[in-house]
């Protein structure tokens, strides 16, 4: 190479250098986004820059424009640092006419949010220190949201900054840039669309309440609960509560009270709702399950009488992601369990999956946000709340089909059990009074043909015998339909009045725990039990002792009738009325409610008779 061409060189390499610094320099300055005549909306993608002080003490006039960094995404997330946080883009209007435009930072909950314009290094236009608690008749746009108004006029470029900071919650930022006519038409439907999604939420809610008071079916409470936490948490983090609710109905931490008060009402509603059918679930499943009942209680009554600070919203955020995955973890168990409530509980949520699902893709960039999204994520949570609430009402409607049908057979159980009894009153009267009636009329017929009057005086000695074994069994039938005074003497009285008329020696009776009087169905059918035992015993047990015992326990009435016989054994030439008594006994079983038990071996039989004291007829009819 010539060494007099080496400074030629060099000039040209120098003069490329400073063309590619100038053409820098001017692609630099160049405003981001240009504002046409067809202009409607930008999200900034790719023109926002972002800047975090953490001094929190710079102004406007303080910034450097170097230390701005480009954003990644549409909608910068500074979480809970409480940091002021600014942002900056540059705008030109290159249309011939004059634009009205809007600003927005999608957020309801800032406690600082300012904007500035600035055209070649000064301030053209500042709005300061607004804040959540800004009523929006002293805001300049009457948005929700942080809204500011920005004219430019043909030609015009400027750079707006943003300045913003949440001291006590998550701190998100989605800016967009509106056609103002199109900013307006874009938030009546959107505030339409919500409006709707959040008053069908309530409407749900009040019904179930409605129903739940009716009907007491906790069932339905948290159902309701579940509607109107989530209608609560719409209503927050839209900003309804914000700016027309109550302190402290207004407050930030509302969204986590009803975030938290929505899942811990569906914990319980899936304990009732989709556990419940099921017979066998994991152990480990119930316990974590009601671990997260417990920590939710708490910390919602932390999040109630505390004040809200990012911590408190961090681990809400964590709780709040947790129990969606376990919600849906216990879901997939239960429908492998064979649960029809679980795979419709599946369907309800499959939209809400799909758009959380869409705003991680869209939150990493992998997909751009659209406005099917934004509406969407209103009505996933009413879909599956609708969904839930049709479920419930099936579910209701087959419970009362099964009751129903229970009540049908207890019907006929007890149709059963009264031609039971009146075939042994007509056998009772048949094999003991009428055998008694024939010879008094014998007796009488041999009377008339004497004519002794020795004969005559024993004829009748005769039949006043007769008859008052005949006045004996009369009473005997006439006790074991009711015993006399039994409203007075009550069950205890009765019972043991029943074993005196027996004038066995092998029947004996006793009681342990405080004797209680007990609702009249509850005692007159014990009664009749207790009775058909110890006929059973009687006829069939061939037994040498009979142990008859009421045990008045804390929650219920144990019935014990214990023998040392040979038991069912003895009535294999009486199974037809032997299976007539237990069917009776069994009637009598499922009308209290109760729970039965029979053991019978070479020693004896033992029958234990639990009867829970609180009276609800035939709510589960086969309990034995």
């Amino acid at each position: 190479m010539n060494d007099s061409a080496l400074p030629l060189i060099c000039m040209r390499r120098g003069l490329l250098w400073l063309i590619f610094f100038v053409a820098s320099f001017e692609s630099q300055a160049q405003p981001c986004l240009q504002i046409g005549s067809t202009f409607k909306s930008s999200y900034l993608s790719g023109c926002l820059s972002i800047f975090t002080d953490s001094t929190n003490q710079l102004s406007v006039y303080d910034l450097d424009t170097s230390r701005f960094q480009l954003s990644r995404t549409e909608q910068p997330n500074f979480a809970t640092d409480g940091l002021v946080h600014w942002l900056t883009f540059s705008c030109q209007n290159v249309d011939t006419q004059s634009r009205q435009l809007t600003v927005e930072v999608d957020i309801v909950y800032a406690d600082e949010m300012s904007f500035y314009v600035l055209k070649n290094g000064k301030i053209i236009q500042q709005i300061e220190h607004y804040s959540w608690q800004t009523p929006l008749w002293s805001r300049e746009v009457p948005s929700r949201y942080f809204a500011f108004p920005l004219e430019l006029k043909p030609g015009e470029s400027v750079r707006a900054y943003i300045r913003a900071q949440e001291k006590n919650g998550t701190l998100i930022t989605p800016i967009s840039v509106w056609d103002r006519t199109a900013f307006d038409i874009r938030a009546t439907k959107e505030t339409t669309a919500f409006l709707v999604s959040a008053t069908i939420l309530i409407f749900v809610g009040l019904v179930g309440l409605l129903v739940f008071i009716f009907l007491r079916n906790t069932l339905w409470l948290f159902y309701a609960i579940h509607a109107i936490g989530t209608a609560m948490y719409d209503l927050t983090a839209e900003g309804f509560l914000a700016h027309y609710a109550p302190a402290p109905f207004n407050a930030l931490k509302s969204y986590a009270i009803g975030v938290s008060l929505s899942w811990l009402a569906n914990l319980l509603f899936t304990k009732q709702y989709i556990y419940k059918p099921i017979k066998r679930l994991p152990n480990w499943l119930l316990r974590t399950h009601y671990s997260l009942v417990a920590l939710l209680a708490i910390w919602l009554f932390l999040l109630i009488v505390n004040p809200f600070t990012n911590a408190m919203a961090e681990i809400s955020l964590f709780i709040n992601g947790l129990i969606p995955v376990f919600v849906f973890l216990s879901l997939l168990i239960s429908k492998q369990r064979g649960s029809k409530e679980a795979a419709l509980y599946l369907v309800a949520i499959v939209p809400l999956l799909f758009i959380v699902f869409i705003r991680v893709l869209a939150s990493s960039n992998l997909i751009t946000a659209q406005n099917w999204h934004y509406y969407f994520r209103y009505y996933a949570p009413l879909f599956e709340i609708i969904v839930l609430g049709i479920g419930t009402i099936r579910q209701a409607i087959n419970e009362r089909e099964t009751i129903l049908l229970q009540l049908n057979i207890i019907q006929q159980e007890v149709i059963i059990t009264q031609d039971t009894e009146r075939q042994r009153i007509a056998a009772d009267l048949h094999d003991d009074l009428g055998g008694v009636i024939a010879t008094i009329n014998h007796q009488l017929e041999l009377s008339l043909q004497s004519n002794s009057v020795n004969e005559l005086h024993q004829t009748i000695q005769g039949i006043r015998k007769i008859t008052a074994k005949a006045s004996d069994k009369i009473r005997s039938i006439a006790h074991n339909l009711m015993p006399p005074d039994f409203e007075r003497q009550g069950l205890v009285g009765s019972v043991q009045q029943l074993m005196n008329s027996l004038n066995d020696a092998r029947f004996r009776f006793s009681t342990f725990g405080a004797p209680k009087r007990l609702a009249p169905e509850i005692e007159l059918n014990a009664y009749r039990i207790v009775s058909e035992l110890v006929h059973n015993a009687q006829k069939h047990a061939q037994a040498q002792q009979v142990q008859v015992q009421l045990l008045f326990h804390t929650d219920n009435l144990t019935l014990m009738v214990e023998d040392d016989g040979i038991g069912n054994q003895s009535a294999k030439n009486n199974t037809q009325q032997t299976g007539i008594g237990l069917k009776n006994i069994s009637s009598r079983v499922n009308y209290l409610n109760a729970r039965w038990q029979t053991d019978t071996s070479e020693q004896g039989t033992t029958t234990l008779v639990e009867i829970p004291y609180e009276f609800v007829s035939g709510k589960n009819p086969d309990r034995r």
